[in-house]
């Protein structure tokens, strides 16, 4: 491959054993990299940790690094692991970050995982992501339904906002809304009045569930 002036050829591959090259500008931003592995490989960039191996030995490298501060060669080589930062600071930051990128199936798969971290922080975060990705995250409403018997009520009342904006997917788990996070007394009269009559997967009946839901969580 030919090397254009103000461009670096890098070699990227997988643990897999997928790999690619791809030619960035020597003058931008390790992001650029994250854009072309996203788009050669499929792997969304919210969920890539950059191993750069050169003359000068291995590092990660960041996305908000300049390549010129970077020991860079031609067909220097990078190694991308899908994976979540191990610190759960930088996890829920990456995940206020995916609201800037357009939703996309693989990047709400790698938000689904974190449902299943252990600090709450993760998982409050990821279900408040799935919350805005509409279809996309449809796939994903079982894992989210999970979370309606957390121990954490935040995660609960979280759990239930996130699947009433899934519509007719987010529907199904209406009836596990109301018994795992309404007291005894009313579960019957709002199944009755919001289910009965709006039915089980309207929307409208769900996010008045949910409105319900967190007056009483406030009170």
């Amino acid at each position: 491959m030919s090397i254009l002036p103000g461009r670096v050829n890098l070699t990227v591959s997988t643990a897999s054993g997928e790999s690619c090259t791809i030619a960035a500008l020597t003058n931008g931003r390790v992001d650029q990299i994250h854009g072309a592995i996203e788009r050669a490989l499929k792997i969304p960039r919210v969920v890539q940790r950059l191993i750069l191996t050169g003359t000068k030995g291995m590092r990660e490298i960041h996305s908000e690094e300049f390549l010129t501060q970077l020991p860079l060669d031609h067909g220097s080589h990078i190694t991308v692991i899908n994976s979540w930062p191990q610190n759960p600071e930088f996890i829920v930051e990456k995940l206020v970050a995916v609201a800037a990128s357009p939703a996309t199936h693989p990047i709400a798969l790698a938000v689904s995982r974190c449902l299943e971290h252990e600090d709450s922080s993760v998982q409050l975060a990821a279900l408040q992501t799935l919350s805005w990705m509409g279809r996309f995250a449809a796939p994903h409403a079982g894992h989210i339904a999970k979370l309606l018997q957390h121990e954490s009520k935040g995660i609960r009342l979280a759990a239930a906002e996130s699947l009433s904006w899934l519509e007719e997917v987010g529907g199904d788990y209406a009836g596990e809304i109301v018994h795992f996070l309404l007291p005894a007394p009313v579960r019957g009269s709002i199944q009755e009045i919001f289910l009965g009559n709006f039915g089980a997967k309207s929307s409208w009946g769900m996010i008045t569930i949910v409105y319900i839901l967190g007056r009483k969580n406030a009170s």
